[in-house]
């Protein structure tokens, strides 16, 4: 494993300076990988998909070296993506354009997919039904999925849960307990459950007025304690 996670960091390095002058097409990545399909879908009465946005990019993440060794189809650098528009995520390999895994089937309108560990990734479902609250679908949900495998579950809400949802927007984060921390973005509302599904606490954006609620985008847990907080100080 050491091995496998040096030449990880050899090769994230390699990219790193490899990413001062490279890009990628997306377009170009699509059609050499024969998902051009998927380019014909659009969401009614928007031209081009939404206001000429035909793929919104809205989550790109690096698979680790030190995750690497868990997930058998993926090499360390590999970049899981999502393209809300045309409901895709997919896993690339950036230095050579080959779409690894992809899933179309399995959310709709999502965000924010992670590599979770032990193979797994997991995505911010937004479960888009064309209702205010979700009550076509049943609500937002987190999922999740080890490609190798070809497995599918909801982790969050379990049965029994009330239901959240958020038609835009939305991010989650897997802690290091198993519990995860949940973006309800739309409306105002940041919240942490157990795998099990029992909310350990939540914080609600005070209402704008009464009949808007402020959007929250991003609830992140970071790696610091009160202590070390405490000891911050100011400057100007």
């Amino acid at each position: 494993e050491s091995e496998f996670a040096q030449f990880g960091q050899d090769r994230l390095r390699q990219r790193a300076v490899m990413s001062m002058s490279q890009s990628i097409s997306l377009v170009k990545v699509i059609y050499d990988n024969g998902m051009e399909r998927l380019l014909s879908q659009k969401l009614p009465g928007k031209k081009n998909g939404f206001g000429g946005d035909i793929f919104h990019l809205n989550d790109v993440e690096e698979l680790s070296p030190e995750m690497a060794v868990e997930y058998p189809l993926f090499e360390a650098g590999d970049l899981v993506v999502s393209l809300r528009q045309i409901v895709l995520v997919l896993v690339l390999d950036p230095d050579t354009g080959k779409v690894k895994w992809h899933d179309n089937q399995s959310t709709i309108m999502q965000h924010d997919p992670d590599f979770i560990g032990d193979g797994w990734i997991g995505v911010f479902d937004n479960n888009r039904d064309l209702t205010k609250r979700g009550t076509m679908l049943g609500g937002s949900r987190i999922v999740g999925a080890p490609p190798h495998t070809g497995e599918q579950r909801v982790l969050y809400p379990t049965s029994g849960v009330t239901p959240f949802y958020t038609e835009f927007s939305g991010k989650w984060q897997k802690q290091a307990n198993g519990n995860m921390l949940i973006t309800e973005a739309r409306a105002g509302r940041v919240f942490e459950a157990t795998p099990e599904g029992d909310t350990v606490w939540e914080w609600v954006k005070p209402r704008f007025d009464d009949s808007q609620v402020p959007e929250v985008l991003e609830g992140t847990r970071y790696p610091f304690t009160s202590a070390q907080v405490a000891e911050w100080r100011c400057t100007e």
